[in-house]
């Protein structure tokens, strides 16, 4: 997901960013392949839509606006990555 938002950002020329970076400092960052917070989604998309606006792309809605009161399903990740193409 991460690698999705950083490619949107390099077209805007804009710096990759890590977890470490796109999370605020009270975050906890969970270990690579272990789980995903809804906060990192949250980030990623907030990330990714600011690139995508630099760019001139469009932006459009998510199929759950506010994931941080419902179970994270593969389609909030997938809906991130899929912004890419």
């Amino acid at each position: 997901m991460l690698r999705a938002v950083n490619a949107v950002r390099a077209i805007a020329r804009w710096p990759a960013i890590e977890w470490k970076t796109a999370l605020s400092p009270s975050d906890p960052i969970v270990a690579p392949s272990t789980q995903i917070t809804s906060r990192q989604i949250l980030a990623a998309r907030a990330r990714m839509d600011e690139a995508l606006q630099a760019i001139g792309a469009r932006v459009t809605q998510y199929t759950d606006p506010d994931i941080s009161t419902i179970a994270i399903r593969a389609v909030h990740i997938n809906e991130v990555q899929q912004r890419v193409k």
